[in-house]
């Protein structure tokens, strides 16, 4: 039995990981916001040989790594076996989004309007939201050449102006709103 397995259900992708300890299996399942996003729906933990899983083992457990390892082995999946990824989630456009060169253009200023800079930056936020647990204002500062008061204001720019939303629970970030989605459906984007 490999450590971590990928598998997918009816459009959704679970992650089992069998090493985590002697004891128990610890599932992952992700089904899909929109075309872009995953959302963690569902958290599962079986016993291996009927043994009783106690407190002590799930305070073991940090969902939080879990969750960040998870997608960065579902974007890894999707790079390497793109066919298979579509044919069993029916989404050509999940990853499809170069983000280096996303960067690149925030970098350059090659953006030509604000509105393209915010729909440009949510979908950086977000994925940089994902893959990292260090401030986030800081590495995005690092990442695009901008100043963090500059990063600070595009943050509260991309939520106020409605390119991402808040939710309690369950993304990391935000979630992309309509107007960004129809963004990136856009054949201005497509050129990207």
């Amino acid at each position: 039995m490999k450590n971590i397995e990928i598998s997918f259900i009816k459009k959704e992708i679970e992650i089992t990981f069998n090493n985590l300890s002697s004891y128990f299996y610890t599932k992952l399942r992700y089904k899909f916001i929109n075309d872009y996003q995953l959302l963690l729906s569902n958290i599962t933990i079986e016993s291996k040989k009927n043994n009783q899983v106690t407190s002590i083992d799930l305070r073991s457990l940090n969902i939080f790594s879990l969750n960040k390892k998870s997608l960065t082995l579902i974007r890894r999946f999707s790079e390497i076996d793109q066919n298979h990824f579509y044919k069993n989630t029916y989404n050509s456009k999940f990853n499809s989004i170069n983000i280096n060169k996303l960067k690149n253009i925030i970098k350059r200023r090659k953006f030509t309007s604000r509105n393209e800079l915010l729909a440009l930056y949510a979908y950086l936020y977000v994925f940089t939201s994902e893959l990292t647990n260090k401030n986030i204002t800081t590495v995005l500062s690092i990442n695009t050449g901008y100043s963090e008061s500059y990063i600070k204001s595009l943050n509260k720019e991309i939520f106020r102006k409605k390119y991402l939303k808040k939710i309690s629970k369950g993304t990391s970030g935000g979630v992309l709103t309509s107007k960004t989605l129809d963004y990136f459906n856009s054949l201005k984007f497509q050129q990207y």
